[in-house]
Formats: C-alpha cells, sequence, structure tokens
C-alpha cells in the first residue's frame, strides 16, 4: 500500500512538473504570438525609405523601424521559431545566421550594454548608394576625424572630449568648430591616404576606437590600411541631405546618445521641409544661377568649384539654385574665362 501511494505521489509531480513546463512556454509563446499581430510583415527598404521615415541602420533592428527595443526581440524570435522572414537587420551578432546570440545582443542593446555593434554605412552618390556593415567595439571613447564635417558632427553631440585627431582642414574651419578642436593633434591635411593627405601613422598612434571619414569618396585601400590595424573605418558624410537623418542616428547610437540624434533630425527635417515649400513652384528662370567659389589657400591655386556629388552642390539645389558648373564631378580647378562664360 505504501508502495502504491509513493508510485502515485511520483506520478502525481511527474504530471505537475510537465505542467509547469508547458505553463511557462506558453507564458513565454504568448507575448511573441500576440506581438506578432501587431508586426507588419511588410518591410521597408533601409535606403528606399523616405528620410522623415526612416529605416535604423543598425543591427539587432530586426523590424527595420527607427529603433531598437523589445519588438525587435519578439521579432528576431519569430524569425527564429519560422514564423517571419529573415531581415537584413535581424542578424544583431552578425554572424550570418539567427540565433539565441542575436536575442542576447539585442537584449544588450536595449540596456546599452553592448560590446560592439554592427551599422550600415552608405558609400556613394545618391541615388547610387551601396550598404556596407561595419562592426565597431563600444563604448567609444577615441574619435580620429579625416572630414571636417565628422568633427563637426561629434562636436554637435557635445562629445568633443572624445576627439583625439582631427585634420588641418578642421582646425581652419570658421564658426565655432575652429575653437573646438584647435588644440587637438593634427593627423594630416586632409582624407586622402598619403599624398599631402593624413598620416597614418599617426593615426594609429593615437589609438582611436574608430576613425571616421567621408563615404562619398571611398577608396578601398584605406579601409584595408585600418583593418590590418584593427580599427575600425566608418564612413559618414553628413552633408547629403538623401542620408543625413540616417547618419545622425547612427552616431547618436555610437556615441550613446540617442535622445541628442533625434533632436538634430528633427531640427534638420522641420528647416529642410520649410524651404523646400518657399521653392518648389519656382521656375527655372527664377532659379539663381550661382558659381561657388573655393579660393586660393587650403585648396591652392588656381581657384576651384564645386560640381556634383558636393554638400556645395546639394546646397545650392536644395535653395532653389542651379549650380553654374553641375557637369563636373567633386571638387576641380576652374579657369576664370569659363567662370565668365557660364554667366553666373
Amino acid at each position: 500500500m505504501n508502495i502504491g501511494n509513493k508510485k502515485m505521489k511520483t506520478e502525481t509531480l511527474t504530471l505537475i512538473e510537465i505542467a509547469i513546463v508547458l505553463c511557462l512556454t506558453l507564458l513565454v509563446a504568448l507575448p511573441v504570438i500576440a506581438d506578432a499581430q501587431n508586426i507588419q510583415t511588410g518591410r521597408v527598404s533601409v535606403l528606399t525609405a523616405p528620410e522623415d521615415d526612416f529605416v535604423l541602420g543598425i543591427y539587432g533592428n530586426a523590424n527595420e523601424d527607427d529603433t531598437i527595443d523589445m519588438r525587435d526581440l519578439t521579432y528576431v524570435k519569430l524569425i527564429f521559431f519560422g514564423e517571419r522572414q529573415e531581415t537584413v537587420l535581424a542578424d544583431a551578432k552578425y554572424d550570418a545566421e539567427i540565433n539565441p546570440l542575436d536575442f542576447v545582443q539585442i537584449k544588450l542593446i536595449i540596456v546599452g550594454k553592448e560590446k560592439e555593434l554592427t551599422l550600415l554605412q552608405y558609400l556613394g552618390y545618391p541615388p547610387d548608394l551601396i550598404e556596407k556593415p561595419v562592426t565597431v567595439p563600444m563604448p567609444i571613447e577615441r574619435v580620429v576625424t579625416l572630414s571636417n564635417y565628422a568633427a563637426e558632427a561629434v562636436c554637435t553631440f557635445g562629445a568633443q572630449d572624445r576627439i583625439v585627431g582631427v585634420t588641418d582642414g578642421a582646425k581652419k574651419k570658421e564658426r565655432e568648430i575652429k575653437t573646438l578642436v584647435r588644440d587637438k593633434p593634427s593627423v594630416g591635411k586632409g582624407h586622402d591616404l598619403g599624398h599631402g593627405g593624413f598620416d597614418l601613422e599617426k593615426v594609429l598612434e593615437l589609438r582611436p576606437d574608430i576613425v571616421l571619414t567621408y563615404s562619398y569618396r571611398y577608396y578601398p585601400d584605406t579601409d584595408e590600411s585600418f583593418d590590418d590595424a584593427g580599427i575600425p573605418l566608418v564612413h559618414m558624410d553628413f552633408h547629403q541631405p538623401e542620408k543625413h537623418s540616417r547618419e545622425i542616428s547612427n552616431l547618436g547610437w555610437l556615441l550613446n546618445n540617442k535622445d541628442r540624434a533625434e533632436e538634430l533630425i528633427d531640427f534638420e527635417q522641420q528647416h529642410i521641409s520649410l524651404i523646400k515649400e518657399r521653392v518648389k513652384d519656382m521656375e527655372p528662370e527664377e532659379r539663381t544661377r550661382a558659381y561657388y567659389c573655393l579660393g586660393v589657400g587650403y585648396y591652392g591655386d588656381p581657384t576651384h568649384t564645386a560640381g556634383s556629388g558636393t554638400s556645395k552642390q546639394n546646397d545650392i539645389v536644395l535653395c532653389g539654385g542651379i549650380n553654374t558648373f553641375a557637369d563636373v564631378e567633386s571638387y576641380v580647378a576652374v579657369d576664370p574665362e569659363e567662370i565668365i562664360v557660364r554667366n553666373p
């Protein structure tokens, strides 16, 4: 009798344990199932989404919206269990597979404890942009900037103390940026490797966590030099309206200041929308024909101008003007007589 009672108790305990496991499994699954009902299956391309509805280009943004939160954790689990198709940014660990390590990485990103972060860079000229991922260590405390715009962007986040090296061009910039970086070590004249550009050895001596440079002037050999040194080269322009919000948002995540990124993006979009509204109905004959003069000095003799694919071209077009040298590419020397012929 005692043996029978003992057997019954054992069977009862086993059934209870099974029931508990099933209940726990159901409790874990229910939020995922419930949230799944509210997750859209259609995805927007990171590049094709408009600037006012852009996709955050950080790996871990599984549902491809403008942030990383618990909805992404739910979404990546749905992918793992075969309930959703895999998205580009779902691979939070960037290891070419969806697994529980991605769950952990997303949780760490949400609480700001991640040890590394993989983000998309947008290389080239709009609309022909190329997405190229890069993984950086976190947190980022030491930054070298190889472009004036990158130095300005970091300072705009109030993170100038993290800048450990800049180019000569940043030191010559007018406005507040000149004061903020004037005491920073110089790494050379510009963003090109050698030939009057930046000094690679000097950059390496500064031991940066990342190096920020232009994306529209992309040099694979430069990437390779930094790869060999174990330093991520992050390409961001910060002057092309088509991708400005994406780059500012990504920088906000890198500098752990997402709120400031949102402020800057809102400010930019409000003012650009106002400008576009004022110039949208202008007839061609009403638009000012402009010549952007880049004088002697930093660019050297003779006088230079800005053509297509430059921030100056973007500024002229955005403000309703016509760049008289839009048919040339990048920054080029111009003959004074040609300026007269083009009649700005």
